[in-house]
């Protein structure tokens, strides 16, 4: 159980990064190309 509440910890961590990442490399895309 510890064990995969670790891993589960660790893939949401990741996700979130991820998805954070994507977001501000979508937003710094638009400023381009609105500049």
């Amino acid at each position: 159980m510890f064990k995969i509440t670790m891993i589960r910890k660790k893939v949401t961590i990741v996700i979130i990064t991820v998805v954070l990442s994507l977001g501000s490399w979508s937003a710094n895309q638009k400023v381009k190309v609105l500049n």
